[in-house]
This record gives C-alpha cells, structure tokens and sequence, in this order.
C-alpha cells in the first residue's frame, strides 16, 4: 500500500492547528478532556460527536468551561457498560441537582457527557433497554452530567434523555431542582 502523500501546506495547517489548540487549553477556553476524546476519536476512526447548544437547544445556551467540575468519559463508548447511579445516601427521596454533582465529585465517578450524550441522540437504535426503565419499571431519565449547561438567565442545567411513548425524547434539567430517583446519571462502570 502506498502511503498518501501530504502537501507542505497540509502539515502547515495541522500544526497551526494543534499550536492553537494548545493555547486555548492552556488558556481554558477549551476543555482538555474534550479535546482529548476529540482527537481519540480521530485516531480511532471513530464517530466523533459535535455538540453545539445553540443550534441544539436555542439561543443564548452555552458551555462555560468554569462549570465543568467532573470526569468526562471518552467520546467512544459502548451503552452496555454504563451504570446509572442516584447518588441517594440512606433515607434520602429527593436530591438536588448540584449536591448531586458534588457527589459525584467526590466518588470521582466518571460521567457522560453532552458529547455522549449527541452520541446516544443520534444512534438511539443502539441505546439498550435497561436504558429505558428503573429496576422498578419507572421510566429512567438517563442524566447527562459530566456537562453543565448555562441557559440564556444564567441557570446550569445537563442534558438528559427518557423513553416514553414508544420514542426517545431529551430534556433539560435545572440543576437546583430535587431530583427523585427516576433521575440517574450515566456513569462508566469499573
């Protein structure tokens, strides 16, 4: 097989490119875990995910490298090894949103993201039924915490996908909300 040959004007490209992704990750303008799923992705072939809240949800929501406080997983991953946790302690019925993502902090879960999440979206075919109900036979509103979202008023938000219906449907959770236990994140197991 002959290799394909790249221009001097290609390679000039690419290392502009990679000198202006090194600045903004150093600047933090751009996320480190998600440039790196980005560029795995590239090597690996694979599908690579591009979230844009504003052509998705509407104008004026935004990701604010600020608020992202937890592990992302990788942008490839398989929807039969995640787990869904409530991150309830004993006797607890209702947890916010925000205490919930201090939990998972602190357990150093890693969890999915709006970038899985456009993922899960778009290939909804391969979502498993677990997906779809709680042990209990309640529709599971599968959280997508890893990214929080900042709507045009300021308030954060994550993304979150339920069947109901006969369809998926997506939806925007206020973080400051109480959640009951219908409402998991996507976690990577292990």
């Amino acid at each position: 097989m002959t290799p394909n040959r790249v221009s001097d004007e290609q390679l000039g490209q690419l290392a502009r490119k990679q000198h202006d992704l090194f600045r903004r990750v150093r600047e933090g303008s751009l996320e480190p875990d998600r440039v790196l799923s980005g560029l795995q992705a590239i090597i690996e072939g694979g599908p690579m995910a591009t979230f844009d809240p504003v052509a998705f949800i509407g104008k004026g929501w935004s990701i604010r490298p600020e608020d992202q406080v937890l592990t992302t997983a990788p942008l490839k991953i398989d929807p039969k090894k995640v787990v869904f946790k409530n991150m309830f302690r004993d006797g607890e019925t209702v947890l916010n949103g925000e205490e919930r993502l201090r939990r998972h902090q602190e357990a150093k879960n890693i969890c999915l993201g709006v970038e899985n999440f456009y993922w899960c979206w778009t290939h909804q075919d391969q979502l498993p039924e677990e997906w779809k109900l709680t042990e209990n036979g309640e529709v599971r509103y599968v959280l997508f915490d890893a990214t929080v979202l900042r709507r045009p008023g300021g308030g954060r938000h994550v993304l979150c996908l339920y069947w109901s219906g006969g369809q998926w449907y997506w939806r925007c959770r206020w973080l400051d909300d109480g959640w009951s236990a219908q409402l998991q994140t996507a976690v990577l197991a292990g």
